[in-house]
């Protein structure tokens, strides 16, 4: 069944919705990894206008990889002020890791928008300062809650839910069989004056007259494209092109 001009307007609202929001949660960070192992100056890193945070950490390092989920967040909820640049010391005898003097990672530092250093040392103390910057509340507790949180998740799963509504409600409005309303073999003392057979939701249906045909078109209770063969044939056309007939 064609879908009405409501529908239509529905399902494209939360298409834009749903697509708006996914986009959103999916590009709001800003972070990227600016070295694996090599020098690098990270002042040519910072973002004028905005806090960057420089991470050195490593794939083997167990406690960067518990860290990074909190970057994540902190980068997300906070894209409009924060950037995080990360470097990848490899190991203690990488070029990079000289370079900076590392020696224990994660070892974060902390820029402010004008490009100084504002701390640098363990993640707890730096993430600490950041987030007081930022104006959060408790850093491990993840930035779901609290001053600005994303609520774009939220706004999927109400898009997708409405999205769910909508193809019910569609499935509801489908066509059925209107052997009551349009099947003229029903109809005493009425003889259908071209039998016409239609394939209607995957059975055969009829015999229709032309007349009831387009009747059953008009009020949308079958498409024109549905199959239409008539009584004693064994070619197919469809129902729109039976119904041109009659004009």
């Amino acid at each position: 069944m064609t879908p009405t001009p409501v529908q239509n307007r529905i399902l494209v609202t939360l298409v834009v919705v749903v697509l708006s929001c996914t986009a959103a949660t999916g590009s709001a960070q800003d972070i990227q990894t600016i070295t694996h192992g090599d020098r690098v100056d990270i002042t040519n890193a910072l973002v004028p206008g905005k806090l960057t945070l420089i991470d050195f950490y490593a794939d083997w390092c167990g406690p960067c990889r518990a860290l990074a989920p909190k970057l994540d967040r902190l980068a997300t909820t906070h894209s409009d002020i924060l950037t995080i640049r990360k470097v990848d010391i490899i190991n203690w005898d990488s070029a990079v890791a000289a370079q900076y003097r590392i020696q224990s990672i994660p070892h974060l530092k902390l820029f402010d928008e004008t490009g100084q250093l504002l701390a640098e040392g363990n993640a707890g103390h730096v993430i600490g300062l950041l987030t007081d910057r930022v104006g959060g509340s408790d850093p491990g507790e993840g930035l779901e809650a609290g001053n600005g949180r994303s609520i774009a998740p939220v706004f999927i799963i109400g898009g997708l839910a409405a999205l769910a509504v909508f193809w019910v409600l569609r499935g509801k409005s489908a066509p059925n069989a209107p052997a009551q309303l349009s099947n003229p073999a029903s109809r005493p003392g009425q003889v259908p004056t071209s039998g016409w057979f239609v394939m209607m939701q995957n059975s055969l249906e009829g015999p229709f007259a032309e007349e009831d045909l387009e009747e059953m078109l008009r009020r949308r209770k079958i498409v024109g494209d549905a199959k239409a063969r008539r009584r004693g044939q064994s070619t197919w056309t469809t129902v729109e092109e039976v119904v041109e007939h009659l004009m």
